[in-house]
């Protein structure tokens, strides 16, 4: 129930999901909502798979495709890149008509942009020359932070499948199991057994049964303890990755 007052209980909260996001649903749950909004509503929470229904093909993620970023490489400097660098920026400098800028009796907004954009045109045209650079896809490199944290698609096809042999099992509940789904289901438990060592799923019985259905439930849920487990685990090594590469720069600097 997702609302009470004491004495009576209803389901007044949904979530309303269109009947081609069945097999997507991966978990949901009611949490008590008394420490986190005081409210006399529970909060009703559900996680799908959106991993072959959403397509990034969004305008702006077109656009992010397209753009290219310029990346240097601090870590690969010592000290006489450093110098190559400054020597390089103070050339730069006495090339420059900055002197006559700064040097002009007054300045206006325009003649101060003006000067700081020389700066900046120095700044990176000596970067560009003696810091070692690259440029990336702006796009590209979102697709690869994802793909770090991509759990194998076998998972979701997995956890599809269970969810259709639990519900299909509760729903025929002790009745004589059809030879059409038997063997289908079959199928999809021999491709589960063969893609996870860890799981010994048991064979459609003779009769749909309590007993076996929990069975199934069981490998639902150790299904999404692995989702789980692979996600944690990709998200700590990028962590860990990012603060090894910022440590190296600082002891590089």
């Amino acid at each position: 129930f997702t609302w009470s007052n004491g004495s009576n209980s209803t389901r007044i909260d949904y979530i309303w999901l269109s009947p081609n996001w069945t097999n997507e649903l991966i978990h949901s749950s009611i949490r008590d909502a008394k420490a986190v909004t005081n409210s006399d509503h529970n909060i009703v929470t559900c996680i799908c798979n959106t991993s072959d229904i959403i397509r990034n093909y969004k305008a702006s993620t077109c656009a992010r495709n397209n753009n290219e970023r310029l990346i240097f490489d601090y870590a690969s400097m010592d000290n006489d890149k450093w110098q190559g660098y400054t020597t390089k920026t103070d050339d730069e400098l006495v090339n420059s008509n900055l002197e006559i800028l700064l040097n002009q009796d007054s300045h206006n907004k325009n003649d101060i942009n003006s000067i700081w954009q020389v700066i900046k045109d120095i700044l990176l045209k000596a970067a560009k020359s003696k810091i070692p650079n690259k440029k990336i896809k702006v796009g590209k490199n979102m697709a690869r932070k994802k793909s770090a944290i991509t759990i194998p698609k076998f998972l979701f096809v997995q956890l599809r499948r269970l969810r259709l042999i639990y519900l299909t099992c509760n729903k025929f509940m002790e009745q004589l199991t059809q030879l059409n789904l038997k063997n289908r289901f079959n199928r999809y438990i021999t491709y589960i057994n063969k893609h996870n060592l860890e799981f010994k799923i048991i064979e459609v019985p003779t009769i749909w049964n309590q007993t076996w259905a929990l069975h199934i439930k069981s490998a639902w849920n150790q299904t999404m303890e692995l989702i789980k487990k692979y996600r944690t685990k990709a998200q700590n090594q990028q962590i860990e990755d990012y603060i090894n590469k910022r440590a190296a720069m600082i002891k590089n600097n």
